[in-house]
């Protein structure tokens, strides 16, 4: 059975009306921990137990999204009157609570201009939201705690009707400004935020849909930028996210939805950036290249789909210390993860074409020597019997000391040993081809 992913609800509270009235819920949400109540669901079918939802206060001048959650139980029904009327009830456990006297920073004018596509003042308690709605929640929930925790003085919703959707508080006193922009149209974001003004930026949000003229004129020449968040918009024009520019400051980098590959080939997405330490690959996405030489990126997770991991796609993120090839995959080599602190491979079980046997990867056949991991634990390694091949960059930047080579091998490919610490290695007989630089930079060789 494949299980779903997880749902988000909309809880409405109005406490005027609730038995969960104010007083109570002063009381609890005093514990750091969070609280647990329950509530009757209005699309009770549609949920299960690992939800999530959003509260909704209403019904007074703190009206807005209070605190968030998980459902701990699947749906029950309790019998609500002799008359045998049965609502259908779940579990909560509720957290970020936000004080009873204060209104939210997320307030319902805000949910109303920014997500117009809920009507948040009236209707069922409990409902499905749709995936779209979620996600913009997500994001602009996650900017409300940060507000609370970090004591910004915001002003959360700029009322210029002519620019409607953008955020704009600062990140913190001093320095900075976070902005959130959701844009109904691609290329439109010079709408909203000049060249200057973006200069400015340390966080950038864009929801909604983007196009090749939003990173052309603008992206391009951000250079404050520390966090980029496209994870909730559409790239619209075309299959190929367009080159980022140079942004040696940057942190995070969530890409947008609707890229096929990250860059053309032979081009860079963010490739040396030396403080980039999180990035976040779109569902959908088939090609991935040009993150080499990022030495902080850390948080890497390869999207299920993806088909192609590019020549030195993440080499010298010397960072990353592991990494899983999903079952989509069909083309990678040693190059891409070369120089990466990494001590085994993993590859799903259901890869038609790769398989890691002691963390090295083999092609499906074991003809084929891939990928061996640089930081390899080991400093002596035996490539098994009935390997034929050494792949492409399979032993670049590796730590390994010595390597045996079967009898039956014919063929060492280019760059195969490329810049690694090898001292010595003996050639068997049946090797026929060693192709160009396959031990180019190996220094260390004994002479």
């Amino acid at each position: 059975m494949i299980e779903r992913e997880t749902y988000t609800f909309l809880i409405r509270w109005n406490p005027s009306k609730s038995n969960f009235n104010l007083d109570e819920y002063r009381e609890v949400s005093k514990s750091e921990y969070g609280f647990k109540t329950n509530i009757s669901l209005y699309d009770w079918d549609s949920a299960k137990k690992g939800d999530r939802f959003y509260t909704l206060r209403l019904g007074d001048d703190c009206a807005g999204i209070v605190f968030w959650g998980v459902f701990t139980s699947e749906p029950y029904t309790i019998d609500e009157c002799a008359g045998g009327n049965y609502s259908h009830y779940v579990d909560l456990l509720c957290f970020d609570s936000i004080d009873a006297d204060e209104k939210p920073i997320l307030d319902i004018e805000a949910l109303e201009e920014l997500i117009p596509e809920v009507n948040w003042r009236s209707g069922h308690n409990g409902i499905l939201l749709s995936d779209y709605v979620s996600r913009k929640l997500d994001t602009l929930y996650s900017l409300n705690v940060e507000a609370k925790l970090n004591d910004w003085d915001v002003s959360i919703f700029n009322k210029d009707k002519n620019k409607r959707g953008i955020i704009d508080f600062p990140v913190s006193r001093d320095s900075g400004k976070c902005k959130i922009i959701h844009l109904n149209e691609p290329n439109t974001l010079a709408n909203f935020l000049s060249k200057a003004q973006l200069k400015k930026v340390v966080t950038l949000i864009i929801t909604g849909f983007i196009g090749r003229k939003d990173f052309d004129h603008l992206l391009y020449d951000v250079c404050d930028l520390r966090h980029l968040d496209l994870g909730n918009a559409v790239y619209v024009d075309g299959d190929d996210m367009p080159c980022l520019g140079y942004h040696p400051q940057l942190e995070t980098l969530i890409l947008p939805q609707g890229i096929k590959t990250t860059c053309p080939e032979y081009d860079y997405c963010i490739s040396g950036s030396e403080t980039l330490t999180s990035l976040v690959l779109p569902k959908g996405l088939r090609t991935v290249r040009g993150f080499s030489y990022c030495p902080n990126l850390m948080w890497l997770e390869l999207p299920e789909g993806l088909e192609k991991i590019g020549a030195n796609a993440f080499c010298g993120c010397e960072s990353i210390t592991s990494i899983r090839i999903p079952a989509s995959v069909k083309k990678m080599s040693g190059s891409c993860f070369a120089g990466c602190n990494i001590t085994a491979y993993e590859v799903d079980n259901d890869n038609p074409y790769y398989v890691a046997i002691d963390g090295v990867i083999y092609t499906k056949d074991l003809r084929t020597l891939v990928a061996f991991p640089s930081a390899y634990p080991v400093r002596h390694f035996k490539v098994p019997d009935g390997t034929e091949i050494i792949g492409y960059a399979a032993f670049m930047y590796s730590n390994i000391d010595y390597v045996d080579l079967p009898d039956g091998l014919t063929t060492i490919n280019k760059k195969a040993f490329y810049e690694s610490k090898i001292l010595c290695i003996d050639l068997p007989g049946t090797v026929k081809k060693v192709k160009n630089k396959a031990f180019y930079g190996c220094t260390n060789f004994l002479k």
